[in-house]
């Protein structure tokens, strides 16, 4: 009787199983992804097209060669980076007849190994079958056969649900990724891991993004998580060095700067932490030769704005603007500095209760001006996005790319390039704290008119 009621359960799963992956999307090719992988990219574009206004059909009639593919747009294409370091990119298809034409139009020779279509693309190595297309590379000749290999056991591995993937499939957005830290090259590990507590496990930190379109806006938003405790209390000390912007130096903003960037720091203790960093200590030590930079930046209470006027290619030109504690400094500390084109010195906010201000600038003429009223429009309509924010800046990428536009020219940029460029408007970063930041950019014609 026991084996009746077991060989019902059983049955009754199957069945359940049976009808789950009758209704779900086929998504059965995302087994071609590594279990292991580093990181993971997908993007959506039947997506971006629901969300822009108009269907993917719509889409593909404007871009003909790309339907001629002969890839499935309607279901999502992934991106990943493999456990051995080789960048890889997965695709479902349409038409499998339509990638062997298209890469022999190209002038890449396919062959039939394994019951699949092989084709070498320079260093990197692609394969497909009936259902999926996966390129994976570069690789050096002693590794090509390795992974030959690999990507072999990849098209007929079994159906892989990682946890990379089932996180990737809860966020929101067009554009999604997920990876560990040590997916960065070894160099840029190890400059990280000087300023970070002795032992902190680097790999065990997740980084998310995800990538949301709109009809005038795109915007990117990352976080950080962290399996390492030692981690998460650096971060969140170092969190503590800097709070939410008051916004007390948007009046002293030129009227619509290239560029314009503002946090609220604790000097004191932010002094304490850039001391535990190696490097930092030798550059602070260096700086202080000139200008007492540890109590300059002992005293620094409040916003702290950095604004850049104007750009050419000879070079930038701006301020730095930071609010003082009502310190005062001993007799011999040296706040002046006038070498090499920059000056420092010390003003007064006119526009805050005469609060004392520590100036940093490369053009006299803003540093003559320091401190006196601005006429920021472009920042105080932002104010109640901008203040509450531990850092905020923001480029204004029309007046940026209208003045090295004359230059491109030179090179013979298009037409339809300038209509691209002309249609960018500002891109805006705004950080909630360390872990957490938002990047804006915001255009002037709307992306499906940019598109179709």
């Amino acid at each position: 009787m026991k084996f009746y009621v077991l060989l019902a359960c059983v049955l009754l799963v199957a069945l359940g199983m049976a009808f789950y992956l009758s209704i779900r999307p086929d998504n059965g090719y995302r087994s071609a992804i590594p279990r292991d992988a580093k990181a993971v990219m997908v993007f959506d574009l039947s997506n971006v097209a629901e969300d822009l206004g108009f269907t993917l059909k719509d889409l593909m009639l404007h871009y003909d060669k790309i339907s001629k593919m002969g890839v499935d747009f309607s279901h999502p294409i992934y991106g990943f980076i493999s456990k051995d370091g080789f960048t890889g990119l997965l695709a479902p298809l349409s038409d499998a007849s339509k990638v062997d034409k298209l890469l022999q139009d190209m002038g890449f020779d396919t062959e039939p190994r394994r019951g699949m279509m092989w084709c070498n693309i320079g260093t990197f190595l692609l394969v497909h079958d009936d259902t999926k297309l996966l390129i994976m590379g570069p690789s050096s000749l002693t590794q090509a056969e390795m992974l030959y290999d690999q990507m072999a056991d990849l098209m007929i591995q079994g159906s892989s649900e990682s946890a990379i993937l089932v996180s990737l499939d809860e966020l929101p957005g067009d554009i999604k990724y997920f990876s560990h830290a040590d997916v960065l090259p070894e160099a840029i590990m190890n400059n990280i891991a000087e300023q970070l507590p002795e032992g902190a496990d680097l790999s065990t930190v997740q980084l998310i993004a995800s990538v949301v379109v709109e009809n005038k806006k795109v915007t990117f938003e990352t976080n950080l998580q962290f399996e390492d405790k030692r981690l998460e209390d650096y971060f969140t000390e170092y969190n503590k060095s800097f709070r939410p912007i008051s916004g007390s130096l948007m009046n002293l903003a030129p009227a619509d700067p290239v560029m314009w960037m503002c946090a609220n720091v604790d000097g004191d203790r932010h002094l304490e932490l850039l001391r535990r960093y190696k490097r930092m200590r030798a550059k602070l030590a260096a700086l202080n030769t000139q200008l007492d930079a540890d109590q300059i930046i002992n005293a620094v209470d409040g916003d702290v704005s950095i604004s850049i006027p104007m750009l050419s290619l000879n070079g930038l030109k701006g301020v730095m603007l930071a609010e003082l504690k009502d310190t005062t400094f001993s007799e011999d500390a040296t706040l002046e500095l006038n070498r090499g084109g920059w000056l420092a010195g010390m003003c007064v906010n006119q526009d805050n209760q005469k609060k004392n201000l520590f100036y940093l600038s490369n053009d006299n003429g803003m540093a003559s001006k320091a401190g006196r009223l601005g006429s920021s429009e472009a920042y105080r309509t932002l104010k109640p996005e901008i203040v509450g924010c531990i850092f905020f800046a923001s480029i204004n990428l029309s007046k940026m790319l209208y003045a090295v536009s004359p230059y491109a020219m030179m090179f013979g940029a298009s037409p339809k390039l300038y209509e691209t460029l002309e249609s960018l408007d500002r891109l805006n970063v705004k950080m909630a704290d360390l872990t957490h930041f938002f990047i804006e950019l915001n255009l002037k014609k709307d992306i499906r008119d940019l598109l179709l």
